[in-house]
């Protein structure tokens, strides 16, 4: 065999290997920008909790005066993304019996806080210790949220809330974009 075969078949070979190093790269790269693209989705990704503001407890300065404080829940979005479509239901037993409040929001931007509309208004301010809910949205990435929640009393008598961690359901193809 003439060396010029010899040499063809090494560059073949040569040239195989390269091709292989280059998708092999290119697979690599292609998962680490996926890698970072879904982190930076997730650090947009914004958190709706109710919060138990001073003047909402004691029902004192605007918005929470004159019954604000039993027809309104504040919520914050302490995320770094903005919360799309929130809404949700709060459940208050009294006597014995549940009484369902749709919460009304909106968009919440990021950092902000926005006072949830109670319908109907929450009858008595005391029956928020046995209360219950859950608030969902959806964020930029296209997944939908649910952040549920327990109001309870503290050791002096005090309101506390309890908040779950949110649960992530990824948007279905096909579905409908509202909530």
């Amino acid at each position: 065999m003439d060396v010029s075969l010899w040499v063809a078949i090494a560059s073949l070979f040569i040239g195989g290997g390269g091709l292989a190093v280059a998708i092999m790269g290119y697979r690599w790269n292609r998962k680490a920008i996926d890698d970072a693209w879904t982190r930076e989705w997730a650090a947009q990704r914004a958190v709706v909790y109710p919060v138990l503001l001073d003047d909402w407890l004691s029902g004192k300065g605007a918005p929470y005066h004159r019954g604000g404080h039993i027809r309104l829940l504040p919520l914050k979005n302490g995320g770094r993304g903005p919360a799309l479509n929130v809404g949700g239901v709060l459940t208050v037993t009294t006597e014995g019996d549940e009484h369902r409040h749709e919460l009304l929001a909106s968009t919440i931007a990021a950092g902000d806080l926005l006072d949830a509309r109670l319908v109907p208004p929450c009858e008595e301010p005391a029956a928020w210790s046995s209360a219950h809910g859950a608030i969902t949205y959806r964020d930029l990435a296209g997944g939908t949220w649910e952040q549920s929640f327990d109001f309870q009393k503290g050791p002096q008598g005090e309101l506390e809330v309890s908040v779950r961690e949110p649960v992530h359901t990824p948007l279905v193809a096909g579905a409908p974009a509202g909530r």
